[in-house]
């Protein structure tokens, strides 16, 4: 499940969300349909943020990696996902990392595609 960071305001009055996801198929699952309806019924702009590659926890093994990737394009494309980013930060270890780095990865895409609301995951995950 997802939860909107700019609370209060209905996502209609947005014309850019960023979706952040800590790995490849979190946005649909979290919040495919959400998403779904934004593009499809408020015209909104979804570009999503995916920041760990979902598989360096489970092997040293790569491959898994761009299929994942793969999947997730292929999944972005069904949806109409505006644009798609991956940081490649090791999985399940986010927690471990500098705040800094994630606050960067973040705001170079808010600044760049000039998002007005953040949709992710609830503190809760």
């Amino acid at each position: 499940m997802c939860s909107a960071l700019n609370v209060g305001t209905h996502p209609a009055m947005f014309r850019t969300v960023l979706v952040v996801a800590a790995h490849p198929d979190d946005e649909v699952i979290g919040c495919g349909a959400t998403i779904a309806k934004w593009i499809d019924t408020d015209h909104t702009l979804v570009h999503l943020l995916v920041l760990a590659d979902g598989e360096t926890s489970r092997s040293a093994n790569r491959s898994p990696i761009f299929q994942r990737e793969a999947d997730c394009r292929s999944a972005a494309k069904i949806l109409g996902i505006a644009t798609m980013q991956f940081t490649r930060f090791p999985d399940q270890r986010l927690d471990e990392m500098g705040q800094l780095d994630l606050a960067k990865a973040i705001e170079a895409q808010i600044e760049h595609y000039h998002i007005e609301a953040v949709m992710t995951h609830q503190l809760e995950d």
